[in-house]
């Protein structure tokens, strides 16, 4: 099991470097399965990953190479109509060196807000990925009396959970 809130400040191991990233992002589909990993590296900016991540004694490891990191515009806007991603301290609103366009689709997909569920409002705390980082297993969220619940697939619709207006400002 890997915490998103713990995908802070760790060294990525791939097969031919070892770099450090700031933040990792996995981006979820409805399928609650993770399309890719933007990992935001020190001295670099963010950086798309695709494939299994492991985390191994405070590292990320990746079979990846360093030439496997694609920019991370080479996402189109348009995909990210599709997708979800958890960052509460909203990292995307500081990225330099990306076109503003690109910053505002990946910020309409932050799910780091409340939401009502059953008549209660809820924020997402955390998510739960598998250990390979290629299926969202939990969202992690506190009621508003703080107390942590657990959804898995089929218990809440991840995309109702993007913010209302699509175009969140960057």
């Amino acid at each position: 099991m890997i915490l998103q809130r713990n995908l802070v400040g760790l060294r990525l191991r791939m097969a031919d470097d070892e770099l450090v990233t700031k933040y990792t992002f996995p981006f979820v589909d409805a399928e609650w399965k993770v399309s890719f990993v933007v990992v935001d590296l020190l001295g670099r900016g963010p950086r798309v990953l695709r494939g299994s991540i492991r985390r191994e004694s405070g590292l990320l490891v990746t079979e990846n190479r360093d030439a496997d990191l694609a920019a991370v515009e080479s996402v189109p806007e348009g995909a990210f109509e599709k997708l979800v991603h958890y960052d509460p301290w909203w990292d995307f609103r500081g990225v330099s060196g990306v076109r503003r366009e690109w910053i505002r689709a990946v910020l309409a997909t932050n799910i780091a807000r409340p939401f009502e569920r059953n008549g209660r409002i809820h924020k997402v705390h955390d998510l739960e990925m598998s250990d390979g980082m290629e299926v969202l297993d939990a969202v992690i969220v506190k009621d508003d009396r703080f107390a942590k619940v657990r959804f898995q697939k089929g218990d809440i619709d991840l995309l109702s959970l993007r913010p209302a207006d699509r175009r969140a400002p960057a």
